[in-house]
């Protein structure tokens, strides 16, 4: 069996962790079928070149479907190339999976955006399957899309893979990076932009090491307010406080989850997963999170960590107390987060989904009774 994988997003040399999941998507499905891939895998500053990325994606994306048979088209952000695919799809007869990620289900202010919305919502209504990574997303998709239930199928942006995040020894990775085996360590892995809650993450660390000289910090990430990040970190007097580690390979941070005693995840936005949350529990790390979006799949109060009110310091700063202050709360929630985390496995994960894609290529019912 033939597919045919679409995304705007797929790892480089230049950019290894750009769409990192799509990357472990395509390795897990050629176990099973043979695979024809259409992506674009370099962040393009520059208009003029993205635009010529686009027109060329575009083109690879009309010859392939005009002039080949696939057994099923997946499309990871499907809104990127709506247009393209809703035209060939009116004079070819073909099977569509569209794999929302998040924003790319959400309609967005311009002429542009909303000529893409329009036709994404045609193509929606075209798709024989559509693949959302949390309970919470699909709601918004529904909702967007005014699609029944059946067809949707939730599918956690690849799983978690037990064979690179994993307990470590938690004493080695933290003298690793500098901490010593009574430092008391929250950890940040997350873009370094405001709508991460990066300053949120900060603001914790500095009222909670001023009365426990014990408790350290260890982030990882890059974006847009990393100067500002460092300011903040200079301008306080965090520098002995926090070890900022930058962009990091995925094959690194479960070192950098392993150093952590506690994840602090204080995003902003309504995350339609937030898988780094279930890489840190998959190394026996809790969670303290925002009580926000499809984080709320996973993140059970007071079972495996604990949710905050948005923005809110104070209430971050609290339930990060309780973990520091009663380590027996603290390996509970930890041995908790491990099995949560377990359920979330790849090979589980992976296996219902190749399950669903036979299902929908098999099915002459799929075939023929969702054309508008």
């Amino acid at each position: 069996m033939k597919i045919l994988i679409i995304s705007n997003m797929y790892p480089s040399k230049e950019n290894p962790s750009y769409g990192i999941f799509v990357k472990n998507f395509v390795n897990e499905l050629k176990k099973y079928f043979k695979i024809d891939l259409i992506v674009i895998k370099k962040r393009e500053k520059n208009k003029f070149k993205k635009l010529l990325k686009y027109l060329i994606f575009y083109l690879k994306i009309i010859f392939k479907l005009l002039f080949n048979n696939y057994d099923l088209v997946y499309i990871h952000y499907p809104s990127h190339v709506s247009i393209p695919v809703y035209f060939i799809s009116k004079i070819k007869r073909m099977k569509i999976i569209l794999n929302f990620h998040g924003d790319d289900a959400l309609k967005k202010n311009g002429i542009l955006n909303n000529l893409f919305y329009n036709f994404l919502k045609k193509l929606v209504r075209k798709a024989n399957l559509i693949v959302v990574p949390s309970k919470y997303f699909r709601n918004i998709v529904i909702n967007n899309f005014n699609i029944s239930l059946n067809k949707i199928y939730i599918y956690p942006s690849g799983g978690i893979d037990f064979t690179i995040f994993k307990p470590l020894n938690k004493g080695k990775c933290k003298e690793k990076f500098g901490f010593s085996s009574n430092d008391v360590v929250l950890g940040y892995v997350s873009s370094i932009m405001e709508e991460k809650g990066w300053k949120i993450f900060l603001d914790i660390v500095k009222k909670i090491s001023e009365i426990k000289p014990n408790v350290k910090a260890i982030v990882a990430g890059y974006g847009k307010d990393e100067i500002r990040f460092l300011k903040y970190i200079k301008k306080h007097k965090l520098e002995n406080d926090i070890k900022f580690l930058g962009k990091c390979s995925q094959n690194f941070l479960p070192y950098v989850y392993n150093a952590m005693d506690i994840f602090i995840f204080p995003t902003l936005l309504n995350e339609s997963l937030g898988l780094v949350g279930l890489e840190a529990m998959a190394c026996k790390v809790p969670v303290v999170a925002s009580k926000l979006g499809g984080i709320r799949d996973y993140v059970i109060d007071g079972y495996n960590g604990f949710l905050c009110k948005p923005n809110n310091v104070d209430d971050f700063f609290k339930k990060v107390n309780i973990l520091i202050d009663n380590s027996k709360i603290l390996k509970t929630l930890s041995n908790n987060a491990y099995e949560t985390a377990k359920k979330f496995d790849k090979n589980i994960v992976n296996e219902k989904l190749v399950k669903k894609l036979y299902e929908v290529i098999s099915d002459e019912n799929f075939r023929y009774s969702r054309w508008s």
